[in-house]
């Protein structure tokens, strides 16, 4: 048996077996890991505070064999204050890093660009759609699926500014023709909007508005057609 400590948060979790919980947890040192979190026989379940999302923890993990397990734990920091609107968009968060993230993959500009955007939340007010546009480029490139917003990909000539891309998944921006125009307009990006992406300048609403559309293009292709259930928890004007 072999005894580590770890930090990190709560990703998913629930109920497992008699007085135990299943736990994805994100940690700076390992990764997404799935860990059984219980008491210990010389322990009452209530002599320990309930894990909670959106908390960073000092987690001590056992290991026996390949079965990881956590008898104590207690908070590193303060919790994040997150309500309403921004409790929803870290939900989000979470369920990304849950559905994408490999077992013990350890990234540490993940795990920092997860705490960041964590505390960007706290204070964002008319900006959260930035927040989460701005999480969703970086967890990309982190990924290994960055999107190469100044180069067409089939000439890797700059892209223009009053050109017309489409987006190909696996292969990046195209000039659009005529009928992807009209038959795949969703696909279809201006080079205005995609430089500005490209630079975080979200001063326009259009380009807030391609951004949302090209971030969710992009990260369909690794999540699949499983649809997020953290979507439903927005109001319908974010939606």
């Amino acid at each position: 048996m072999t005894v580590e400590l770890v930090s990190g948060y709560v990703l998913h979790q629930r109920p497992y077996r008699e007085n135990s919980t299943l736990v994805d947890l994100f940690t700076k040192e390992q990764g997404r890991l799935k860990v059984i979190c219980k008491t210990s026989k010389k322990q009452k379940r209530q002599t320990l505070p309930t894990l909670q999302p959106f908390v960073s923890y000092w987690l001590q993990l056992k290991k026996q064999q390949t079965l990881l397990s956590c008898y104590q734990w207690e908070n590193n920091a303060s919790p994040f204050e997150l309500n309403g609107d921004t409790l929803y968009c870290a939900f989000y968060l979470n369920e990304l890093l849950y559905r994408l993230l490999p077992t013990h993959d350890t990234s540490t500009d993940i795990f920092q660009l997860y705490t960041q955007t964590l505390s960007s939340l706290t204070i964002a007010k008319n900006t959260l759609d930035i927040v989460l546009r701005r999480f969703e480029k970086q967890l990309l490139i982190a990924l290994g699926y960055g999107l190469p917003l100044l180069y067409e990909a089939e000439s890797d000539a700059f892209i223009e500014p009053a050109k017309v891309y489409c987006f190909v998944p696996e292969l990046g921006f195209i000039k659009a023709t005529k009928n992807e125009l009209s038959q795949q307009a969703y696909r279809c990006f201006s080079g205005r909007e995609l430089l500005a992406i490209a630079e975080d300048n979200y001063l326009q609403k259009s380009t807030r508005q391609s951004a949302k559309r090209l971030m969710r293009l992009a990260l369909r292709e690794l999540l699949g057609d499983k649809p997020l259930n953290s979507r439903a928890l927005f109001p319908v004007k974010r939606k």
